[in-house]
């Protein structure tokens, strides 16, 4: 007679961490959705009451997001949302382009069907954003759009740079002041990269992929030498 394996335990996740994790999502939504600007203080007290926990907590939510660039710690002075200068924004979006140029080659030769879903959904919920003037939803279908294409580049690594790096720009990148039709052009462009994907294409992929980001690269330039031309050193607030 077998005798049957047994089950080993699920392992669960201490209730103290939940919270930490749950709140450290929480800051790092607010962040990435405008909410929390760069160079705001993101008050330990004033997080605790409006969440309903211990400092405790917040303290090591903080420390989890500042790991991931999009706080600083600052001894004494408690925790800011980061802030860039305009010099390493502009170093930042060009090693974007790189990391996701380098994606979109990947995924162009190694995509599986379930890759091809995600990317056509993010594709769709971009143009149905657009069709509806969404803004907000358009950002949150470009992510969609994008990081389908990180996770078909079939390389782990890549596609966790690409997403933190990706992840350090979006404050910024929202405070650019989009002109007319370029949304259209986005979607556009998403489907160009979409179809050299899907016709595994690698050539035609990594191209696609530059024309769609050398848009956003014009756009934050042209941000940042309005900004350092006022002579601030950031672009906070």
């Amino acid at each position: 007679m077998v005798t049957p394996k047994r089950r080993r335990p699920v392992e669960r996740m201490p209730a103290a961490q939940t919270r930490t994790e749950s709140l450290r999502l929480k800051i790092e939504e607010e962040i990435l959705e405008g909410r929390a600007r760069p160079g705001q203080k993101l008050d330990e007290e004033e997080l605790a009451g409006r969440f309903g926990m211990s400092r405790t907590p917040v303290r090591e939510a903080l420390k989890a997001v500042a790991a991931t660039g999009l706080v600083e710690i600052r001894p004494h002075q408690g925790a800011y949302v980061a802030v860039l200068s305009p010099r390493v924004i502009i170093d930042m979006v060009e090693m974007m382009k790189v990391l996701e140029i380098t994606c979109a080659r990947f995924a162009a030769r190694r995509h599986s069907r379930d890759d091809r879903k995600a990317i056509e959904k993010g594709l769709n919920q971009c143009i149905a954003a657009a069709t509806a003037a969404d803004s907000r939803g358009f950002y949150r279908a470009n992510v969609v759009f994008h990081e389908a294409i990180y996770t078909a580049s079939g390389n782990d690594f890549l596609a966790s740079q690409s997403q933190l790096l990706r992840q350090r720009l979006e404050p910024y990148r929202r405070q650019i002041v989009y002109h007319e039709g370029l949304v259209d052009r986005s979607v556009k462009e998403h489907a160009d990269i979409c179809h050299a994907i899907f016709a595994m294409d690698e050539t035609a992929a990594e191209r696609a992929m530059q024309t769609h980001l050398e848009a956003l690269q014009d756009s934050i330039s042209t941000m940042v030498e309005a900004i350092t031309s006022t002579g601030k050193k950031s672009l906070a607030g």
